[in-house]
């Protein structure tokens, strides 16, 4: 080795020069003093990539600092937005505020109503129990006056036996009451108990009558004020289970004003005769 003076500044001492490095503090020392010593040192003690990682990671550094910048400005456009987006929802609530106000004006307003149809029902209520009354008189009066017409028609149809008779070309012999009719039905041996005896002997009008030839005939007459289907259908029994009682011919008869236009079909088939009672005298008192 040369002298100091003569060695090159950039080696280390070496043991017997001026600075003698014995230690690890001689070391550190040296490097202190000087620093591109540090650098060779380093050079040497450390690989490539270590020497490029301070200048990569202030690379890196200095890039993260650009994103978080760059997603800083993003969440301020964000806010912004979402700023907006507030007070559009503010303006939103007041309206829906002035809606609810409208609202609670207009469930007011209903419930008013509300309350004047429940008077009217109710009124319509009394008013329906009214029409219902008078409605259930009107149809008692209607049923008093139907058997008051229906009471009067016999009457004029009693009063007119013969001439009933006459039309059906016959001569009438004598009137059979619902005795007559009972007794004539147990001496048949009918079941009394049935409900067409029942209906025979509640018959309108049932007469004995004689043809031409002296013959003995009966005639079976339900009166009304106007001849229905009903009328039609039990002068027709009537005829039958006088017959089957007498075993002799009854004629069917309805004497009425006018006709139901459903039975003109079985007065024309001759299967009953209809005897119209004159208008005058169903006008008599």
């Amino acid at each position: 080795m040369g002298r100091a003076g003569d060695a090159d500044a950039t080696e280390p001492p070496v043991r017997g020069s001026v600075m003698q490095i014995e230690t690890i503090e001689d070391l550190v020392r040296v490097l202190d003093e000087h620093p591109e010593w540090r650098d060779a040192l380093r050079s040497r003690l450390l690989s490539r990539e270590l020497l490029e990682m301070p200048a990569q990671l202030a690379s890196f550094i200095a890039a993260t600092r650009e994103q978080f910048a760059a997603i800083d400005k993003r969440f301020t456009a964000i806010d912004k937005r979402f700023t907006v987006i507030d007070e559009r929802f503010t303006v939103i609530d007041e309206r829906l505020t002035v809606i609810d106000e409208r609202l609670t004006v207009i469930d007011e307003r209903l419930t008013v109503i509300d309350e004047r149809l429940t008077v009217i029902d109710e009124r319509f209520t009394v008013i329906d129990r009214q029409f219902a009354a008078a409605a259930a008189e009107r149809q008692s009066m209607r049923d008093d006056i139907g058997i008051l017409k229906g009471a009067h028609a016999r009457d004029v149809a009693e009063r007119r036996v013969g001439l009933i008779a006459r039309s059906l070309g016959l001569r009438d012999r004598r009137l059979l009451g619902g005795a007559d009719l009972f007794d004539l039905a147990r001496n048949a041996g009918a079941a009394m108990q049935s409900s067409e005896i029942q209906s025979c002997v509640e018959a309108d009008l049932v007469f004995e009558a004689e043809d031409d030839r002296g013959g003995i005939q009966y005639v079976a007459v339900e009166v009304s004020y106007t001849a229905n289907g009903r009328d039609t259908s039990r002068a027709m029994r009537n005829a039958a289970l006088v017959t089957r009682f007498t075993e002799r011919p009854c004629r069917p008869v309805v004497a009425s004003l006018h006709i139901d236009d459903r039975i003109a079909d079985a007065i024309e088939a001759g299967r009953l005769s209809w005897y119209r009672l004159p208008a005058a005298a169903m006008q008599a008192a």
